[in-house]
Protein backbone atom coordinates (compact mmCIF):
# COMPACT_ATOMS: atom_id res chain seq x y z
CA UNK A 1 0.00 0.00 0.00
CA UNK A 2 0.92 3.42 -0.83
CA UNK A 3 -0.37 6.84 0.49
CA UNK A 4 -3.70 7.84 -1.48
CA UNK A 5 -1.67 11.00 -3.23
CA UNK A 6 1.87 9.71 -4.33
CA UNK A 7 2.91 6.68 -6.90
CA UNK A 8 5.07 4.00 -5.59
CA UNK A 9 8.49 4.04 -7.76
CA UNK A 10 10.38 1.86 -6.13
CA UNK A 11 12.48 0.87 -2.55
CA UNK A 12 14.88 2.48 -1.19
CA UNK A 13 16.02 0.59 1.96
CA UNK A 14 14.81 -0.72 5.45
CA UNK A 15 14.45 1.29 8.30
CA UNK A 16 13.76 0.31 12.65
CA UNK A 17 10.35 0.95 11.58
CA UNK A 18 9.45 -0.49 8.40
CA UNK A 19 10.49 0.19 5.09
CA UNK A 20 11.27 3.58 2.68
CA UNK A 21 10.67 4.10 -0.91
CA UNK A 22 10.66 6.53 -3.68
CA UNK A 23 7.50 7.97 -4.82
CA UNK A 24 5.89 10.59 -6.81
CA UNK A 25 3.35 12.76 -5.73
CA UNK A 26 0.47 12.94 -7.89
CA UNK A 27 -0.55 16.32 -7.07
CA UNK A 28 2.54 17.96 -8.78
CA UNK A 29 4.81 15.25 -10.03
CA UNK A 30 7.46 16.10 -7.45
CA UNK A 31 9.58 12.95 -6.78
CA UNK A 32 9.67 12.47 -2.94
CA UNK A 33 10.99 10.04 -0.35
CA UNK A 34 7.80 7.80 1.77
CA UNK A 35 8.99 5.95 5.26
CA UNK A 36 6.31 3.77 5.67
CA UNK A 37 5.93 2.26 9.19
CA UNK A 38 4.25 -0.91 10.03
CA UNK A 39 2.20 -1.20 12.35
CA UNK A 40 0.67 -4.63 11.99
CA UNK A 41 -1.99 -5.69 15.22
CA UNK A 42 0.12 -4.01 18.07
CA UNK A 43 -2.25 -2.44 20.67
CA UNK A 44 0.75 0.24 21.21
CA UNK A 45 -0.44 2.24 18.59
CA UNK A 46 2.06 4.49 16.65
CA UNK A 47 5.56 3.99 17.82
CA UNK A 48 6.88 7.62 20.15
CA UNK A 49 9.96 7.81 18.08
CA UNK A 50 7.47 8.58 14.91
CA UNK A 51 5.22 10.31 16.95
CA UNK A 52 8.91 12.73 18.64
CA UNK A 53 10.05 12.65 14.49
CA UNK A 54 6.52 13.99 12.92
CA UNK A 55 6.42 16.98 15.93
CA UNK A 56 10.07 17.34 15.69
CA UNK A 57 10.45 17.93 11.74
CA UNK A 58 6.94 20.27 12.17
CA UNK A 59 8.98 22.76 14.04
CA UNK A 60 12.12 22.88 12.24
CA UNK A 61 12.74 24.80 8.72
CA UNK A 62 16.50 24.31 7.60
CA UNK A 63 18.19 24.21 4.34
CA UNK A 64 21.00 21.29 6.06
CA UNK A 65 17.70 19.71 7.63
CA UNK A 66 15.20 17.28 6.30
CA UNK A 67 11.47 18.38 5.10
CA UNK A 68 8.57 16.42 6.35
CA UNK A 69 5.85 16.98 3.22
CA UNK A 70 3.01 15.01 5.12
CA UNK A 71 2.16 12.30 7.46
CA UNK A 72 -0.89 9.94 6.39
CA UNK A 73 -2.44 7.37 8.92
CA UNK A 74 -5.66 5.68 7.92
CA UNK A 75 -7.56 2.37 9.19
CA UNK A 76 -7.67 -0.53 8.60
CA UNK A 77 -3.93 -0.82 6.91
CA UNK A 78 -2.86 -0.09 10.55
CA UNK A 79 0.61 2.02 8.53
CA UNK A 80 2.08 5.74 8.67
CA UNK A 81 3.25 7.12 5.62
CA UNK A 82 6.07 9.85 6.17
CA UNK A 83 6.61 11.96 2.98
CA UNK A 84 10.10 13.46 2.98
CA UNK A 85 11.62 15.47 0.59
CA UNK A 86 13.98 12.70 -1.38
CA UNK A 87 17.67 13.03 -1.57
CA UNK A 88 19.54 10.75 -4.07
CA UNK A 89 22.10 9.62 -1.63
CA UNK A 90 23.54 9.27 2.08
CA UNK A 91 27.16 10.20 2.82
CA UNK A 92 27.50 6.49 4.01
CA UNK A 93 27.23 5.41 -0.04
CA UNK A 94 28.71 8.97 -1.23
CA UNK A 95 32.35 8.20 0.67
CA UNK A 96 32.48 4.79 -0.82
CA UNK A 97 31.48 5.28 -3.89
CA UNK A 98 34.12 7.35 -4.48
CA UNK A 99 36.74 4.74 -6.53
CA UNK A 100 40.15 4.63 -3.85
CA UNK A 101 42.89 5.34 -6.78
CA UNK A 102 40.79 8.47 -7.74
CA UNK A 103 42.36 10.66 -4.93
CA UNK A 104 45.82 10.51 -2.94
CA UNK A 105 43.68 11.53 -0.07
CA UNK A 106 40.33 9.57 -1.36
CA UNK A 107 38.00 12.92 -0.73
CA UNK A 108 38.87 16.11 -1.76
CA UNK A 109 39.47 18.36 1.06
CA UNK A 110 37.31 20.57 -0.29
CA UNK A 111 34.41 18.69 -0.52
CA UNK A 112 35.39 17.36 3.05
CA UNK A 113 35.10 21.51 4.07
CA UNK A 114 31.87 21.99 2.23
CA UNK A 115 30.09 18.73 3.84
CA UNK A 116 31.12 19.39 7.09
CA UNK A 117 30.28 22.78 6.78
CA UNK A 118 27.01 21.98 6.04
CA UNK A 119 26.52 19.52 8.77
CA UNK A 120 27.72 21.64 11.52
CA UNK A 121 25.16 24.91 10.19
CA UNK A 122 22.37 22.08 10.21
CA UNK A 123 23.09 20.58 13.71
CA UNK A 124 23.63 24.37 15.32
CA UNK A 125 20.59 25.16 14.25
CA UNK A 126 19.21 22.25 15.85
CA UNK A 127 21.25 22.71 18.94
CA UNK A 128 19.75 26.37 18.87
CA UNK A 129 16.17 25.27 19.29
CA UNK A 130 17.38 22.99 22.31
CA UNK A 131 17.48 19.47 20.95
CA UNK A 132 19.95 17.06 20.08
CA UNK A 133 19.96 14.20 17.35
CA UNK A 134 21.01 11.20 18.80
CA UNK A 135 21.69 9.36 16.25
CA UNK A 136 24.22 11.31 13.91
CA UNK A 137 25.95 8.96 11.41
CA UNK A 138 26.66 8.90 7.42
CA UNK A 139 23.29 7.04 7.04
CA UNK A 140 21.33 9.63 8.11
CA UNK A 141 23.00 12.39 6.58
CA UNK A 142 21.25 12.93 3.18
CA UNK A 143 23.11 14.08 -0.38
CA UNK A 144 21.96 15.42 -3.49
CA UNK A 145 23.77 17.96 -5.59
CA UNK A 146 26.41 18.65 -3.36
CA UNK A 147 23.78 19.74 -0.82
CA UNK A 148 23.21 17.67 2.91
CA UNK A 149 20.41 17.07 4.92
CA UNK A 150 19.88 16.05 8.62
CA UNK A 151 17.61 13.33 8.51
CA UNK A 152 15.88 10.94 10.79
CA UNK A 153 15.00 12.95 13.96
CA UNK A 154 13.55 9.48 15.75
CA UNK A 155 15.77 9.66 18.83
CA UNK A 156 15.98 13.09 19.34
CA UNK A 157 15.36 14.90 22.38
CA UNK A 158 15.07 18.14 24.07
CA UNK A 159 18.51 19.17 25.55
CA UNK A 160 19.90 21.77 26.30
CA UNK A 161 20.86 22.07 29.68
CA UNK A 162 19.33 18.29 29.96
CA UNK A 163 16.58 18.53 33.27
CA UNK A 164 16.14 14.89 33.59
CA UNK A 165 18.09 11.32 32.55
CA UNK A 166 18.45 9.95 29.37
CA UNK A 167 18.17 6.72 27.74
CA UNK A 168 21.95 5.39 26.91
CA UNK A 169 20.24 3.63 24.09
CA UNK A 170 21.12 5.82 21.55
CA UNK A 171 23.94 6.81 18.71
CA UNK A 172 25.20 4.10 16.71
CA UNK A 173 28.13 2.79 18.62
CA UNK A 174 31.03 3.96 16.34
CA UNK A 175 29.58 7.79 16.62
CA UNK A 176 28.96 6.95 20.14
CA UNK A 177 30.32 9.22 22.72
CA UNK A 178 32.41 8.06 25.87
CA UNK A 179 30.40 9.63 28.59
CA UNK A 180 27.31 7.41 27.31
CA UNK A 181 29.35 4.21 26.74
CA UNK A 182 30.71 4.57 30.34
CA UNK A 183 27.09 5.34 32.02
CA UNK A 184 26.55 8.87 31.94
CA UNK A 185 22.62 9.47 32.23
CA UNK A 186 22.46 13.34 31.59
CA UNK A 187 24.07 14.49 28.30
CA UNK A 188 23.91 17.64 26.33
CA UNK A 189 24.60 18.80 22.96
CA UNK A 190 28.49 17.43 23.60
CA UNK A 191 27.23 14.22 22.75
CA UNK A 192 26.67 14.94 18.82
CA UNK A 193 29.49 17.12 18.90
CA UNK A 194 31.53 13.77 19.62
CA UNK A 195 29.51 12.33 16.19
CA UNK A 196 30.03 14.68 14.02
CA UNK A 197 33.87 14.58 14.79
CA UNK A 198 33.67 10.74 14.62
CA UNK A 199 32.16 11.42 11.12
CA UNK A 200 34.94 14.50 10.43
CA UNK A 201 37.60 11.49 10.49
CA UNK A 202 35.29 9.28 8.14
CA UNK A 203 35.18 11.47 5.64
CA UNK A 204 38.83 12.01 5.55
CA UNK A 205 40.02 8.31 6.07
CA UNK A 206 37.05 6.71 4.34
CA UNK A 207 36.51 4.07 7.27
CA UNK A 208 35.16 4.85 10.88
CA UNK A 209 37.40 6.14 13.35
CA UNK A 210 36.77 3.57 16.17
CA UNK A 211 34.63 0.56 14.67
CA UNK A 212 34.17 -1.37 17.85
CA UNK A 213 31.88 -4.45 18.18
CA UNK A 214 30.81 -3.86 21.48
CA UNK A 215 30.55 -1.01 24.19
CA UNK A 216 34.08 -1.83 25.84
CA UNK A 217 35.73 -2.41 22.61
CA UNK A 218 34.40 0.42 21.34
CA UNK A 219 35.57 2.56 24.61
CA UNK A 220 39.19 0.28 24.52
CA UNK A 221 39.39 1.92 20.02
CA UNK A 222 38.71 5.22 22.02
CA UNK A 223 41.78 4.62 24.18
CA UNK A 224 44.07 3.35 22.34
CA UNK A 225 43.98 6.38 20.20
CA UNK A 226 43.06 9.30 22.57
CA UNK A 227 44.72 7.98 25.10
CA UNK A 228 42.90 6.64 28.30
CA UNK A 229 40.95 9.31 30.43
CA UNK A 230 41.94 10.14 33.96
CA UNK A 231 40.33 13.11 36.25
CA UNK A 232 43.08 15.37 35.74
CA UNK A 233 42.27 15.36 31.76
CA UNK A 234 38.39 14.85 32.53
CA UNK A 235 37.60 15.76 35.56
CA UNK A 236 34.70 13.35 37.49
CA UNK A 237 35.20 10.53 34.63
CA UNK A 238 35.99 8.20 37.48
CA UNK A 239 32.95 8.43 39.10
CA UNK A 240 30.83 7.40 35.82
CA UNK A 241 28.86 4.12 36.24
CA UNK A 242 30.83 2.01 34.29
CA UNK A 243 34.46 3.50 35.03
CA UNK A 244 36.86 0.78 36.23
CA UNK A 245 39.98 1.33 37.90
CA UNK A 246 41.45 -1.45 35.87
CA UNK A 247 40.56 -0.43 32.45
CA UNK A 248 44.20 -0.44 30.61
CA UNK A 249 46.47 2.38 30.75
CA UNK A 250 47.13 3.74 27.25
CA UNK A 251 48.98 7.15 26.23
CA UNK A 252 47.09 7.35 23.04
CA UNK A 253 48.23 8.54 19.60
CA UNK A 254 48.77 12.02 17.76
CA UNK A 255 45.87 12.14 15.36
CA UNK A 256 48.25 13.71 12.28
CA UNK A 257 49.90 10.70 12.52
CA UNK A 258 46.58 8.59 11.79
CA UNK A 259 45.17 11.49 9.72
CA UNK A 260 48.36 13.36 7.74
CA UNK A 261 45.73 14.41 4.98
CA UNK A 262 43.58 16.29 7.16
CA UNK A 263 46.46 19.20 7.38
CA UNK A 264 46.79 21.31 10.45
CA UNK A 265 43.60 23.21 10.62
CA UNK A 266 41.61 20.27 10.46
CA UNK A 267 43.55 18.58 12.99
CA UNK A 268 42.69 20.82 15.94
CA UNK A 269 39.12 21.19 14.50
CA UNK A 270 39.07 17.23 14.81
CA UNK A 271 40.82 17.54 17.98
CA UNK A 272 38.40 19.76 19.91
CA UNK A 273 35.59 17.80 18.73
CA UNK A 274 36.63 14.99 20.10
CA UNK A 275 37.37 16.04 23.44
CA UNK A 276 36.62 13.38 26.40
CA UNK A 277 34.86 16.11 28.83
CA UNK A 278 31.68 17.08 27.41
CA UNK A 279 31.80 20.42 28.70
CA UNK A 280 35.30 21.48 26.74
CA UNK A 281 34.28 20.25 23.30
CA UNK A 282 33.85 22.75 20.54
CA UNK A 283 30.09 23.94 20.34
CA UNK A 284 28.73 24.25 16.55
CA UNK A 285 28.92 27.92 16.69
CA UNK A 286 32.61 27.68 17.85
CA UNK A 287 33.21 25.56 14.83
CA UNK A 288 32.02 27.49 12.08
CA UNK A 289 34.51 30.56 13.09
CA UNK A 290 37.29 27.44 13.01
CA UNK A 291 40.27 27.75 10.89
CA UNK A 292 39.02 25.03 8.91
CA UNK A 293 36.45 26.61 7.25
CA UNK A 294 37.97 29.52 6.12
CA UNK A 295 41.33 28.11 5.10
CA UNK A 296 41.28 27.86 1.31
CA UNK A 297 41.97 24.64 -0.32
Amino acid sequence: MAPLNVVKLGPLGEGTFGTVFKAKRATDGRVVAVKQVHLGNTADGIPAAIIREIALLGELSHDHVIQLFDSDYRQPFDNVYLTFEYHGTDLRKYIRAIPREKYSFLMPMKTIQNLMRQLVQGLEYCHARSYLHRDLKPQNLLIANGQLKLADFGLSRGGAPPLRPYTREVITLWYRAPEILLGASHYSVGADVWSIGCIFAELVNREPLFPGDSELGELFLIFRMLGTPSDLKWPGVSLLKHWKSVFPSWDGVQLRETLPQMGDEGIDLLTQMLKYSPQHRISCTDALKHPFFKVKI
